[in-house]
């Protein structure tokens, strides 16, 4: 796990979230091909980096945002950093 990431999480979650889920989430994580998905998208799409992010790397993300061909914003921030508290 990253450092902080747990603690921004659970801050962002509120005190009713339980750190619970389904295993079958794994197999579905394992399929996912990000850029090739986009590349089917017709409509609109709206993609937004945080150029700092531990957790998901911001060229992958930019990747996936060309093959969309979607609208990038970017954020000078972390992952986290994007919400309040």
């Amino acid at each position: 796990a990253l450092e902080g990431a747990y603690e921004s999480y659970t801050a962002l979650a509120g005190p009713t979230w339980r750190n619970e889920i389904d295993s079958s989430i794994g197999l579905e994580v394992v399929g996912i091909r990000t850029a090739a998905a986009a590349k089917k998208l017709r409509g609109p799409l709206l993609v937004q980096i945080a150029d700092f992010d531990q957790y998901v790397p911001a060229g992958a993300v930019a990747a996936t945002a060309a093959q969309g061909r979607a609208q990038v914003h970017h954020y000078p921030c972390d992952h986290f950093d994007v919400w309040p508290g």
